[in-house]
């Protein structure tokens, strides 16, 4: 869905997915994408650190936090 250009629809659909499953780093890391993609950087900067928080041993969290600041060309961060 977010690659076909639906990021309102698989926004809905991956909130729904991280309210069952919390936990599910991969449910969190393409929320924070279709939250960042909609230009919800708050919202995508504060998931994408839930992830981190989650797997502070993996990479997409970390990954995903730096997409959000490129998107809002915050480059020190």
């Amino acid at each position: 869905m977010l690659n076909a250009g639906q990021t309102a629809a698989a926004r809905q659909l991956l909130e729904r997915v991280v309210a069952d499953a919390p936990t599910e780093g991969g449910g969190l890391y393409l929320l924070a994408e279709a939250q960042r993609q909609a230009k919800d950087y708050d919202e995508a900067e504060t998931t994408a650190k839930r992830l981190v928080a989650l797997e502070p041993s993996q990479v997409r969290g970390a990954y995903a936090l730096a997409q959000v600041y490129e998107s809002r060309r915050e480059h020190r961060k």
